[in-house]
């Protein structure tokens, strides 16, 4: 459940940023709940998929980048690069 709700939220930041249905300003944190929730699930189910490892490892330094960009210590894209 945790893996689809992270799924969900990461398609809705997407769509915000597009602004499909969704306002742009909302993309930061439907992004920073999308990588929470995967962050969680990632470190409750590290045993589920062996194999999986490498790409464990990969979503998660992609999570600590989104969340580096919620927290605003990198500000990108801008919003301007939004409009």
């Amino acid at each position: 459940m945790l893996f689809a709700v992270s799924t969900i939220v990461f398609v809705l930041a997407g769509l915000a940023v597009l602004e499909w249905g969704i306002p742009v300003e909302w993309w930061k944190p439907l992004a920073a709940g999308g990588a929470i929730s995967s962050t969680v699930a990632i470190a409750l189910f590290w045993n589920a998929f062996p194999a999986l490892v490498p790409n464990k490892v990969g979503a998660l330094a992609v999570n600590v980048i989104v969340l580096g960009n919620w927290i605003n210590a990198w500000d990108w894209p801008t919003d301007g690069m939004l409009d």
